[in-house]
């Protein structure tokens, strides 16, 4: 035995940490038998995948989303799945989802006032909670064929359950076999009502087999590293990843956003005279839009690399906000009309170049309220040109943008 107090330490330490994972392994088996005795597959690292197709909150929201710990099986006869969901900011939550024979408009129930992303009609107290839906006819639809078995379904005091697509989600599912077996029963007996006859004329087209944002038709990815060959990007160095890429349509404008991630290997000397190697983290945030036009390179407080040469407006206050480089005065005169500097000094500052068939924002985070911004904008700014300025460039007739005001 050591007389040294801090290896003794070190030693306790390992063994308390031993029992401790031991513990947890024979704790976790168990948990795992009382499982498929019930018939039951678990899956321990079940894919993303899993939440294809679920787009109501907490789904269709967020980054970094991730799932855990996954439980199939059938109760009463119908398929059900559990898993354990989460995202950046948002708290794991044990989830269950059990399918219904057509997708149906949304709607969302809680007994905690915890009612986000459905727009519509609400929140209506209903039993002892409150609803939403997307109109009242709709309300109205689902609380006659939920409202039988909505006693035997709310009451626990954190009930959450939501339409979404076609499935039925109920969350705050209980972690113990047995509450996990009377809690996905609640979900079957709303699924059951919900493939009611009668709903099938209110199917709408089913949900597309991937993530999204909520109310939106952007595509996201946790992690697709080949996204990274279609934006400019720092090269160099090794491991290049891209998380959380988020793309779309953007009514002709289609856009890519990611979070680029990669390593460096740089050698120093320690106090010793030692070379030695280290690896540097590197990160940037990258979105480009499309311009599927042609059009002359304009760059917006991008730097003199931009290229072009700076240019001056009328308005002082616009020549503060905005450093415009351009290579033809005319076309950047053209382009940036007194209607659209006004317009631009109103949105506030932007950082970003037009060159290469690409609009390259300069960004410093991935927020999705700050990328639908930057869209909008850009759809903006396109609209504002002029008739004349898109026959100059040989594009007749003129596209045409969403509006935004």
């Amino acid at each position: 035995m050591t007389d040294n107090p801090v290896v003794l330490i070190v030693i306790i330490v390992a063994v308390v940490a031993a029992i401790a994972l031991i513990v947890w392994g024979i704790l976790r088996w168990r948990y795992v038998k009382s499982l498929r005795e019930k018939g039951w597959e678990f899956i321990t690292s079940p894919s993303i995948t899993i939440a294809h197709g679920l787009n109501c909150p907490p789904f269709g929201v967020g980054l970094g989303r991730a799932v855990d710990d996954a439980v199939r099986g059938q109760v009463d006869g119908v398929d059900f799945t559990v898993f354990e969901y989460k995202y950046r900011g948002f708290k794991e939550n044990r989830v269950t989802v059990v399918e219904i024979p057509w997708a149906l408009d949304e709607f969302q129930y809680s007994e905690q006032g915890k009612l986000e992303g459905v727009r519509g009609f609400g929140p209506v107290e209903m039993g002892p909670g409150k609803a939403h839906a997307t109109s009242e006819e709709w309300m109205q639809t689902v609380q006659s064929v939920i409202g039988p078995v909505l006693p035997q379904v709310a009451g626990s005091g954190d009930t959450q359950f939501a339409i979404d697509g076609n499935h039925v989600v109920l969350l705050n599912t209980p972690p113990k076999p047995d509450e996990m077996e009377a809690h996905i029963r609640r979900a079957v007996a709303l699924a059951r009502a919900l493939s009611a006859p009668s709903l099938e004329q209110y199917a709408r087209p089913m949900p597309k087999q991937q993530l999204g944002f909520h109310g939106t038709d952007w595509l996201y990815e946790v992690q697709n590293d080949s996204a990274l060959d279609y934006v400019q990007h720092t090269r160099g160095g090794f491991d290049h990843k891209a998380v959380d890429v988020i793309s779309g349509p953007n009514d002709g404008l289609a856009f890519i956003a990611l979070h680029h991630k990669w390593k460096t290997r740089e050698q120093y000397t320690d106090s010793e005279g030692r070379t030695k190697t280290r690896i540097k983290n590197h990160d940037e945030y990258l979105m480009e839009v499309n311009v599927p036009f042609p059009f002359s390179p304009i760059s917006f407080n991008a730097g003199w690399l931009s290229g072009g040469e700076k240019r001056q407006f009328e308005s002082i206050t616009f020549d503060k906000m905005f450093a415009v480089r351009s290579a033809h005065p005319k076309f950047a005169h053209d382009v940036v009309h007194p209607r659209t500097m006004q317009w631009m000094e109103q949105r506030g500052r932007v950082d970003l170049s037009i060159e290469d068939g690409r609009v390259r924002w300069e960004t410093h985070s991935l927020n999705t309220a700050n990328l639908a911004w930057r869209l909008d904008w850009t759809h903006g700014f396109f609209g504002r040109i002029p008739d004349f300025v898109w026959k100059d460039l040989g594009v007749n007739p003129p596209p045409r943008f969403r509006h935004v005001d």
